[in-house]
């Protein structure tokens, strides 16, 4: 009994043995708009089309240069078309790849928003090398009927 004591507060101690492997590469991953350089993080995005305007972007530090070639996906969950009617089955998911070169420490991506796109509830979701490192939901709304809404509220006070 005694032994076994000594043994588990040793491992206490040490750590747990853990299987080999690398180290955590993700410093950070982030879905939002770009601005500037950087990427203004959302829970609601505007439906904008032209990229002049909006740019939706993830983005992916690592910890430090890249050892090897990593590999990245992701998917980009949302409503169906404008005009079905929503069921839960109802949703059309868009799939993307890329790669992280070996060296880098960063990776981005552009999303874009395309005519037709619904408005409504999205989800994005982001692995890299096989892990889930983003899962993010956000609303995608219509700016202009969001002001109209808000000037209807205020003729009504």
């Amino acid at each position: 009994m005694k032994r076994r004591v000594l043994l588990l507060c040793g491992l206490l101690l040490v750590g747990w043995p853990e299987e080999q492997g690398e180290p955590e590469l993700v410093e950070r991953a982030t879905f939002g708009i770009f601005f500037g350089g950087q990427v203004q993080e959302r829970n609601e995005v505007p439906f904008e089309i032209d990229r002049r305007k909006q740019t939706q972007r993830l983005r992916v530090d690592f910890r430090a240069p890249l050892t090897r070639d990593v590999p990245v996906r992701w998917e980009w969950d949302r409503p169906a078309p404008r005009g079905k009617r929503p069921t839960p089955s109802s949703r059309v998911t868009e799939l993307g790849n890329g790669v992280a070169p070996k060296g880098s420490q960063r990776f981005e991506t552009q999303l874009e928003l395309a005519p037709g796109d619904p408005l409504g509830e999205w989800n994005v979701r982001l692995f890299v090398d096989e892990r889930l490192v983003l899962d993010q939901r956000f609303q995608v709304y219509s700016e202009a009927s969001r002001r109209a809404a808000e000037k209807r509220n205020e003729e009504d006070e």
